[in-house]
């Protein structure tokens, strides 16, 4: 007999034990689980598609590269085929994400002090981009307007309120980096730095250094700077060019200009740092002087994409209803003739949601309808997953049911691997679960039953908790969900020494436990979408 149908004998007389025992998550029967769903999850197909997506031809799939945007084509064109329609925007499977940075023209903006009274300074006083001041990225700007030093910068009402006397309207505010321990646990952002002062009225706001030590300003970052797109920030789908061009600019400034700010109401950056160590309050004051600040900077756009696409499910009330099944198909970007492939990293994960969807569509049709969404911009950000839940939700996040994540599921522990790096993966059978028990108790115990009765693998809590240093729970897509109160499983088989490395390559792929993690996502997304109601949240708090 041959192993693929000795597989099919062996899954067959297992599917047929559970239908004929009357299987009880918490207090509900759990559906019986299609043997021949199970049985069409091969590592024939998984390999199929991970060769595509880890061949060197796509470059790695950086976020904005063009081997990111033809593994989006290849996810979609296969989804389209399984019999799935797209779930963006007139029924395209690609919802469109547009990215910009308003990067500054380094040699035409300026910072002067333009007037005023400062001893032993020459005026007009004129200041270097990348030197004396810096800003990452911000709108064209050119104002000149007094300048006002508020502190800490602290507007906290009733307790603390930097700006209760003094004005700040239309002015150039000067504003420490830093705030008192004492109250950092109940200031919310917009309540301390750039963002009160702008709430104040003013113009422009100049940040002053941590501490005695110059900052600087990297001449790698300088020079390569349209090449830094961790300075990128998302674009609102309904953003006008007026609102998208009206960044405004945090300054940081230099030690020395720091010195010469401060010199001019009598006090040495040496007395001001010595007062922000003890956290008490800097006395408020306007200098006297006056700044011209000019930044002159380019709008750049870089595109991207998910790829979402929906399996209708067959119940008239419940298809309203989302099973979501999420992998993120991008990877890092590659340097110079080293390719980083990232067949783990996660073309494991793509690939075995794609071969679920498949299996999906292809036998006995849910109840719930099938929600896959392939991510974009995780490994910049969780990027492609928070424009989904935050800026253009597909679907109403409160129709979601559930979200299983994949992502790094394809490596197994050598016993010949010396490496330290390796020793936090899982053994052949073992895999990581985290987040089954944080929104739903009943999502746990379906999982881990659905484990016991199917795939038998160990399941492993070690990075479940919300505090483990290596904070996992926060770092892959499907905490985007999470903080929305959507019951998440994030399967994983741990980090090794070719994370983010060139040498991810398939040939390290584990697919035999691929494949098992692949039917164990199967059988409780399956479960999940035929259950008579919901799972009950009963857990989530935040």
């Amino acid at each position: 007999m041959g192993l693929f149908a000795l597989q099919v004998v062996l899954v067959f007389f297992l599917v047929f034990q559970l239908s004929v025992s009357n299987i009880i998550a918490g207090n509900r029967a759990l559906p019986t689980v299609p043997v021949n769903g199970l049985a069409a999850i091969t590592q024939r197909e998984l390999k199929m598609h991970l060769s595509f997506l880890a061949s060197p031809e796509l470059g790695g799939r950086y976020t904005f590269s063009d081997g990111d945007h033809i593994a989006a084509r290849y996810l979609a064109s296969q989804l389209e085929a399984f019999g799935y329609r797209g779930g963006a925007t007139n029924g395209s499977f690609f919802q469109n994400i547009e990215f910009f940075a308003n990067f500054i023209d380094t040699k035409n903006s300026q910072l002067k002090i333009t007037s005023g009274n400062v001893k032993g300074l020459s005026l007009p006083a004129n200041f270097i981009f990348g030197k004396d001041f810096f800003t990452a990225t911000a709108s064209s700007v050119d104002v000149e307007a007094p300048v006002v030093f508020v502190g800490y910068g602290i507007s906290l009402p009733g307790e603390q309120d930097d700006y209760a006397k003094i004005n700040v309207q239309d002015k150039i505010v000067l504003v420490s980096s830093t705030i008192p321990k004492s109250v950092s646990r109940r200031v919310n952002y917009g309540q301390y730095g750039a963002s009160a002062a702008y709430a104040h009225g003013a113009k422009a706001v100049l940040i002053l250094p941590e501490g005695q030590i110059n900052p600087t300003w990297s001449k790698p970052h300088l020079d390569n700077y349209l090449d830094n797109d961790g300075l990128f920030q998302m674009a609102k789908p309904q953003e006008n060019k007026a609102q998208a061009n009206n960044e405004k600019p945090e300054i940081e400034i230099s030690l020395a200009l720091a010195e010469t700010l401060l010199k001019a109401i009598n006090l040495s950056t040496e007395d001001f740092f010595n007062l922000d160590q003890t956290n008490k309050p800097h006395t408020q004051a306007e200098l006297p002087l006056s700044i011209n600040l000019k930044l002159v900077s380019e709008r750049v756009t870089k595109k991207t994409q998910n790829v979402v696409a929906i399996y209708d499910g067959s119940d008239p009330k419940l298809k309203q209803e989302y099973v979501l099944l999420s992998a993120h198909y991008d990877h890092i970007k590659s340097e110079g003739k080293e390719i980083f492939c990232g067949a783990d990293d996660d073309a494991s994960g793509t690939s075995a949601i794609l071969t679920i969807a498949h299996v999906f569509s292809s036998g006995t049709v849910p109840k719930r309808s099938i929600l896959v969404v392939f991510h974009t911009g995780e490994e910049i950000g969780l990027y492609g997953s928070r424009y989904f839940t935050d800026i253009e939700p597909l679907v109403a996040l409160e129709s979601v049911v559930v979200n299983l994540n994949a992502d790094m599921i394809g490596r197994s522990r050598s016993d010949k691997s010396s490496s330290p790096l390796n020793q936090e993966l899982t053994d052949k059978g073992s895999v990581y679960l985290i987040g089954s028990d944080k929104h739903s108790s009943e999502l746990h115990k379906l999982s881990e039953q659905t484990n016991r009765e199917i795939t038998d693998l160990r399941l492993n809590y070690t990075y479940n908790a919300e505090e483990h240093p290596s904070r996992l729970f926060y770092r892959s897509d499907h905490y985007n969900y999470a903080r929305h109160g959507i019951p998440i499983i994030f399967y994983f088989t741990g980090l090794h020494a070719d994370y983010h490395r060139s040498t991810d390559t398939i040939e390290k792929i584990d697919f035999d436990k691929l494949t098992r993690i692949s039917r164990l996502i199967y059988a409780t997304a399956w479960r999940v979408s035929n259950l008579e109601k919901r799972l009950v949240v009963d857990r989530w708090k935040k």
